[in-house]
């Protein structure tokens, strides 16, 4: 009931989530079917994270009773087959409501293929992925254990290469952090675990280290996933995502010869760890600017808390034409 009034507010983009349905998040087709009905009448975005939440539940009890450790077994509770399950149903449901939709830190290769389907078919679907799902795997999750408890898991290594792809390819639209910081330790117990882990401050040097010194991407594709295409999609754009006259001055300027290891002591975030420690990395932002204010120099933050201005939005609204 509150979306029209959000919308009309200037907040056009509402996420919903396919899974959690132990922690009371799940929207169950009836109501997933509702809200992008609604939000297609009144011009909005949907967004979903796509997971088959009651099937996911029952692997979950299945591999428990079993007594394995679900640190070991976690990906096998979230396959990446009931990932793009959910992805195909939300997609579907989007058409008959008539609602554009994205598809929030896609994971499995197998939702490429889902994606690239409905791209095919001229269906408004965006997707998004994130570094941690272009350069860690389940071998990073066991590792580092409860810290790298997030959702959809970590996969295997042809994912990672699958979603390079699809970037390079216009399949995958954006990169994002889905930063979920906790204070988690590496041997708390997996199961009462938050589901996140700190991405937004590591984001940029790794998506560049991984994607341009590795040939995966050029570097204006790595500016339009980054920069230009979260704000065409969110409606922000040119406010947003350009450096042009009238725009807000947010740039970064970044050393591409600076070589570093990420390492968390050298972090601003308070987050309590990274997970990305000790990876040596080419390439760093050494400035940045945030509606023309220096944010960063070097290493060190030039701004405090509050400054955040709120931007009415108008997602919904692209063609799939006017996307790079």
């Amino acid at each position: 009931e509150e979306i029209p009034e959000a919308i009309q507010a200037g907040v056009t983009s509402f996420k919903m989530v396919m899974a959690y349905a132990r922690q009371k998040q799940m929207l169950d087709d009836y109501q997933l079917m509702r809200g992008f009905d609604v939000i297609a009448e009144y011009g909005g975005l949907a967004m979903v994270h796509a997971e088959n939440g009651l099937a996911m539940d029952y692997l979950e009890d299945k591999y428990l009773r079993g007594g394995r450790d679900l640190a070991e077994v976690y990906p096998a509770t979230r396959p990446g087959i009931l990932e793009a399950e959910a992805i195909n149903r939300a997609i579907a449901m989007a058409q008959v409501a008539g609602c554009p939709l994205y598809i929030v830190h896609l994971a499995a290769r197998e939702g490429v293929e889902i994606i690239t389907n409905a791209k095919r078919k001229g269906y408004r679907v965006f997707a998004e992925t994130c570094p941690q799902y272009l350069t860690l795997s389940d071998k990073d999750l066991l590792q580092w254990g409860a810290q790298a408890k997030i959702a959809p898991p970590l996969r295997e290594k042809a994912d990672n290469q699958a979603l390079w792809r699809a970037l390079r390819t216009g399949v995958v639209d954006t990169v994002a952090s889905d930063h979920g910081p906790h204070p988690t330790k590496r041997g708390d117990d997996f199961f009462e675990a938050g589901y996140g882990s700190p991405q937004v401050e590591t984001m940029l040097t790794v998506a560049y280290d991984e994607g341009i010194n590795n040939g995966w991407l050029s570097l204006p594709r790595l500016v339009q996933v980054m920069c230009e295409n979260p704000a065409r999609i969110f409606g922000l754009y040119p406010q947003k995502g350009t450096l042009q006259v009238g725009s807000d001055a947010d740039l970064v300027v970044f050393d591409p010869a600076l070589e570093h290891t990420i390492a968390h002591e050298t972090q601003h975030s308070h987050a309590t760890y990274t997970l990305y420690e000790g990876r040596r990395c080419l390439g760093k932002p050494v400035f940045s600017m945030q509606r023309g204010q220096v944010v960063l120099g070097g290493d060190n933050l030039h701004v405090k808390p509050g400054r955040g201005q709120f931007i009415p939005t108008q997602s919904g609204k692209l063609n799939m034409d006017d996307l790079l």
